[in-house]
């Protein structure tokens, strides 16, 4: 039965129909319903004062949602929808596993909204096999000179990926030729989602000492290109096209000054973004004052391609990276434009706890591991951890904010310290 105030309270009782219950008796019935609110929580006003984490999880490589990833803190669990997201109650820290991933733990998160990337516990790779068209009809050197071709992949458009692929490195072919020339061909592996292959071209004397390339003085003068779809079948009998040199400008890139604890020199390096990938240009031994690059109206997609400067110092165990990015490629031909790199930071420091190490996150940074086959994210605090049995990565990115995917995609320096 429903008694008096519940239908005086009921949507069915309404305007003059209320005035049928006297004054006193309504207002003890509001009386009633309001300690009712106070002592049990009024339906969705509760739910909603409870604070909530938003966790979205994507793809490392490919920026795309992942679905069905367990979400997990010590109080319980939760598996992302469709779109990649999960909601757990307030947390600071989580962890995340999903099968064809690294397991990831994430700590010091101090909002309640967080994107973090998965890394592939597998990348999906391709072969590439192809030749330099006309390499063997370019003109023949005088002795003592030689002309030397290196191709690469493209790389993500992920700062902290391509500073861990450079330090670590990358896969990549070469090409010699002295006196009479010959063919080049080569054979790369690079990641499915690469959508082009490039050759950067240096011409160098050799000062007498053909066998050791530190004293020799490079020129350079030549960049080829080839695009292609994604995908991960073998490329064969691929013909990458060297641009003319009527189509060719100059960069030079000027590092910042390099870290107390790194010992090595900044070594700077031009780069392009090609179809939303970056052709990060190699470092050769010797002396060479520029790259030749190409204009933006001399390849496909030109219009759309952007100019980098890369810094890289690395030694045996420390590396530090620095990338100035987005310009304008205005140069025009025979141009020559310099590009300034700011200054790198310190590689991480670690400090010896019973068993293992610790790392501090300095503020307005990121702290990425990989180790022993799982990831962790640090936002803000220490991170402690046993030491590796195999390897770790530990690596520091600028930035701000709860987005870690844009966090290291877009971080202007990285730093980095490995363990093997």
């Amino acid at each position: 039965m429903i008694d008096d105030c519940q239908l005086l309270n009921s949507r069915f009782v309404r305007g003059a129909r209320r005035e049928r219950f006297s004054a006193p008796f309504r207002a003890s019935c509001l009386v009633g319903l309001l300690f009712g609110c106070f002592a049990v929580g009024c339906g969705s006003d509760d739910e909603a004062s409870h604070p909530q984490t938003l966790v979205r999880v994507l793809d490392r490589e490919t920026g795309k949602p992942i679905a069905n990833a367990s979400v997990s803190t010590t109080e319980g669990s939760a598996t992302t929808d469709a779109d990649g997201v999960a909601k757990l109650p307030a947390v600071s820290e989580f962890s995340i596993t999903n099968s064809g991933y690294l397991p990831l733990e994430v700590s010091g998160l101090t909002g309640d909204e967080v994107t973090v990337p998965l890394t592939p516990s597998k990348s999906r790779q391709r072969t590439v096999r192809g030749s330099i068209v006309g390499w063997d009809s370019l003109p023949a050197l005088e002795p003592g000179h030689y002309r030397l071709a290196e191709i690469r992949g493209a790389e993500l458009n992920d700062a902290a990926r391509i500073h861990e692929r450079v330090a670590l490195g990358i896969s990549d072919a070469t090409c010699v030729a002295r006196g009479a020339p010959t063919a080049c061909a080569f054979e790369l592996n690079v990641h499915a989602d690469v959508k082009s292959v490039f050759a950067v071209i240096v011409e160098g004397d050799d000062a007498g000492t053909p066998d050791d390339m530190s004293d020799d003085t490079l020129t350079g003068t030549g960049f080829g290109l080839l695009s292609f779809e994604p995908g991960d079948d073998l490329l064969s009998d691929q013909q990458l096209q060297l641009i003319p040199t009527d189509q060719l400008g100059q960069v030079s890139v000027k590092p910042g000054t390099g870290t107390g604890n790194v010992s090595s020199e900044p070594v700077g390096v031009p780069g392009l973004t090609v179809q939303k990938q970056v052709l990060v240009f190699p470092a050769f031994q010797g002396t060479l004052g520029s790259y030749a690059v190409p204009v933006a109206s001399s390849f496909e997609g030109g219009g759309e391609a952007t100019l980098w400067g890369v810094s890289l110092a690395q030694d045996t165990q420390a590396s530090s990276f620095a990338v100035e990015r987005g310009l304008p490629l205005d140069l025009g031909v025979s141009q020559a434009v310099d590009v300034a790199v700011a200054n790198l930071q310190e590689a991480p420091s670690l400090h010896e706890s019973a068993g293992g190490y610790a790392i501090e996150v300095p503020s307005d940074s990121l702290l990425l591991i990989h180790q022993d086959g799982k990831d962790y994210i640090n936002f803000s605090g220490t991170r402690s951890l046993d030491m590796p049995s195999i390897s770790a990565w530990i690596q520091i990115c600028e930035g701000a904010g709860a987005d870690a995917y844009r966090f290291l995609s877009s971080a202007p320096r990285c730093s980095a310290h490995v363990i093997e």
